[in-house]
């Protein structure tokens, strides 16, 4: 076949669909294996074990922190859907108390005998939940 002569192939159109085409649904649970809940280490004490069991809330505020500080960088807002400015101080509270809470039942675990002073931090979380 030289350059002068045409071929007969059908024309198609790009956005064409071939008729034998069927939809196929992907289901992106199927691939996932089931979710096994983890079990907490057993070597973890005192700070380290506190650390873990407030891992969760940590990782919230960081996430927040991130994002905030990333849209700060790029000369942007940082806003929820109504538009207002979003905090990450209240997730910052709640991994703060979380901290204060662990370390303080380790304490009374441990048996410490020492009084809180209002100075620590620590002793001003007690003195606030005695408040409470």
């Amino acid at each position: 076949m030289g350059s002068a002569q045409s071929t007969s192939l059908p024309e198609r159109k790009i956005n064409e669909i071939p008729a034998t085409t069927t939809e196929v649904k992907i289901d992106p649970s199927a691939n996932e294996a089931p979710k096994k809940k983890k079990k907490k280490p057993k070597n973890l004490t005192g700070f380290q074990l506190v650390e873990y069991n407030c891992r969760k809330k940590r990782r919230a505020y960081d996430i927040c922190h991130a994002s905030k500080h990333k849209a700060f960088v790029g000369g942007k807002k940082f806003e929820d859907k109504e538009g207002d400015e979003v905090s990450c101080e209240d997730l910052f509270e709640e991994y703060k108390e979380c901290i204060y809470h662990g370390m303080y039942q380790d304490r009374l675990k441990r048996g410490v005998k020492t009084q809180l002073t209002e100075e620590s931090a620590l002793g001003t979380y007690v003195a606030e939940q005695e408040d409470e």
